[in-house]
């Protein structure tokens, strides 16, 4: 047998099978397929007898109606990205303003939806697009309105908090005031996936700290305003890199310390050798 794999040799050794069940035992079984198998056949027949009367008088689905004793149903008003009833298919609302249905006029082909359903339909009358009225989207601007001020006095405060964050407050202090929670991420790397992409971003734009820490703040694209503390850089310098592991490892920073090779890691191109070949 060949597989994406290759080719696999397989041996038989034996084969075991149960006995021949009699007909009363499989009947309702088999009458269940022989229904199933007349029914999908009479589905067929009928969708091809649909799909011909529907193409030969394409202005009108009543003579196909009619001929085959099915009910003309109207749907109620969609548009092509939501509707009720046949219309909550995608599949029908993109038939439906298609070209061939919605300007030319004409019956749809056959559309094939689950649970063996097959439709037809065409168009009976349509709205063109008009602009709402104020009364009508009063709710929805007000609700914008209501974020878009929500956002600017996050940002504001934020600005300020950075401000007293720079002088004098610290991030413990204005995280009790926004009733905020101060998250450690410890050390992290440009693919970290803890910490959102826009914060790394600027997290790495940051001057390096010096004697004290480096304070910058962003605002969020929900509308929220983040602070960054950053309090230490892990250099590309490898004598700095290994006082900076030595001072953790003194002071038992075990995460720290943890995180510190990680980062060293993924910068470093590692070469392993053999122990024999050091001996």
């Amino acid at each position: 047998m060949k597989t994406a794999f290759g080719w696999h040799l397989i041996k038989l050794e034996q084969v075991s099978g149960g006995g021949t069940a009699s007909f009363e035992e499989v009947r309702d079984d088999i009458e269940d397929e022989i229904r199933t198998e007349v029914a999908e056949g009479q589905i067929y027949d009928l969708s091809e007898n649909l799909a011909n009367l529907a193409y030969e008088q394409s202005d009108s689905l009543l003579p196909a109606a009619d001929q085959l004793g099915l009910e003309l149903q109207t749907s109620d008003w969609f548009d092509r990205g939501s509707g009720n009833g046949i219309a909550s298919e995608s599949r029908v609302r993109r038939i439906a303003f298609s070209n061939d249905v919605l300007n030319q006029g004409v019956n749809s082909e056959a559309i094939e939806l689950a649970d063996n359903r097959i439709v037809f339909i065409r168009l009976n009358d349509r709205k063109p697009a008009v602009q709402k009225t104020l009364v009508e989207v009063r709710d929805v601007i007000v609700e914008y309105l209501k974020q878009q001020k929500g956002k600017e006095d996050n940002e504001l405060a934020g600005v300020q908090a950075l401000e007293d964050l720079k002088n004098s407050k610290s991030l413990d202090d204005i995280a009790s005031e926004w009733n905020a929670e101060v998250v450690d991420y410890g050390f992290i790397g440009r693919d970290n996936n803890e910490v959102g992409a826009n914060l790394i971003n600027l997290a790495f734009k940051m001057a390096k700290p010096a004697d004290d820490v480096t304070i910058d703040g962003i605002a969020q694209a929900n509308g929220n305003y983040s602070l960054i503390e950053l309090s230490a850089v892990i250099s590309n310098d490898a004598d700095d890199d290994g006082k900076r592991i030595d001072g953790l490892t003194s002071a038992s920073a075990g995460a720290d310390y943890q995180a510190v090779l990680r980062v060293l890691s993924s910068r470093a191109e590692v070469i392993r050798t053999a122990l024999s070949e050091l001996q």
